[in-house]
C-alpha cells in the first residue's frame, strides 16, 4: 500500500445493500417543506408533512 492509497477498511461500499422500495405506497411517503433549492452545506430546517 502506498501513501496515497486509502486503507480498504476505510472505504465504503460502491453498491449499498439497501435499495429503495419499488412501491412508495407500501412503505409510505412524505413531503418536505419548504421545497426549493438550497445552498449546499447550509443549515436548513424542514418539516415532514
Amino acid at each position: 500500500m502506498t501513501e496515497t492509497t486509502v486503507a480498504p477498511h476505510l472505504v465504503g461500499d460502491v453498491w449499498p445493500i439497501a435499495h429503495p422500495g419499488e412501491d412508495p405506497v407500501l412503505y409510505g411517503h412524505v413531503r418536505l417543506t419548504p421545497g426549493g433549492a438550497f445552498q449546499a452545506r447550509s443549515l436548513q430546517t424542514f418539516r415532514l408533512v
